[in-house]
């Protein structure tokens, strides 16, 4: 079974080094990683060039949903996953856990565990809570990208990542699948997703809570659902404020 990690990148030297050795050192016989950059001018390509293990690359694709639309495109893989550059693979059996689960569970998407790495050696395991459809309509986004996989045929059928998101592209996508089936959720560690200021959620979080507003409301099932969701934004909008991440233009438009 071919696994596909997806890759995107755009002037990604600093964190690139790290994601490539987590994908190179899996355990898992069949893999390759997908790389797909948005125009890179500093040493990502030269890094991606010496890869030591199989490897593609798509070049000058614009916008993140569609550069993970581009990596699926160019996999040869039956199962495809998104590692973006600043992310890794947690541990050389991650995808070698992925291929014993759809080999075992016979599903069409899985998600694992993944660590938090906030710097300065403070890494912390956020276990994914188990599958809830209704809490995931109602408040909010409880699966780990980078710890996702998916059949490509899956991907395919759902249509892939919504290119008019900015921010929520995946939480629109899990809502999407969860209509089609329901995910495995399994016990290991896959990746450790890593939070610094240059990252989206960091800098555009009114941006990201307008858009989790409107795919909540868009997906919530009936009046019940909809006051949740409503009572969750709120609590997450004021969450934000008091940590400084929201000001009172970004809250307005959200």
């Amino acid at each position: 079974m071919r696994i596909s990690v997806v890759t995107c990148t755009r002037d990604s030297a600093d964190w690139l080094a790290d994601n490539i050795l987590s994908v190179a050192t899996q355990n898992h016989v069949d893999f390759e990683q997908v790389f797909v950059d948005g125009g890179s001018t500093d040493a990502t390509l030269a890094l991606i060039a010496k890869a030591p293990h199989r490897t593609v690359l798509v070049e000058n694709v614009v916008g993140l949903s569609a550069a993970m639309n581009a990596g699926v495109a160019a996999a040869s893989g039956e199962i495809v996953m998104h590692v973006h550059s600043d992310d890794m693979l947690a541990g050389k059996d991650a995808l070698a856990c992925i291929a014993t689960a759809f080999d075992r569970f016979g599903c069409g998407w899985l998600y694992g565990q993944c660590r938090s790495d906030f710097g300065n050696g403070r890494i912390e395991a956020r276990p994914a809570p188990r599958w809830n459809a209704r809490r995931l309509r109602t408040r909010g986004n409880i699966v780990p990208h980078p710890a996702v996989a998916m059949r490509r045929s899956l991907f395919l059928e759902s249509g892939g990542f919504d290119t008019s998101l900015r921010c929520c592209m995946d939480y629109d996508l899990w809502l999407r699948l969860a209509r089609i089936g329901r995910p495995v959720v399994i016990e290991d560690f896959i990746a450790t997703f890593r939070y610094h200021e240059a990252g989206f959620s960091s800098r555009y979080a009114g941006v990201c809570l307008r858009e989790d507003r409107e795919l909540r409301l868009r997906h919530a099932r009936g009046a019940l659902e909809r006051a949740i969701a409503r009572a969750s934004l709120w609590r997450e909008e004021r969450r934000l404020r008091r940590a400084g991440q929201l000001c009172d233009c970004e809250a307005a438009g959200a």
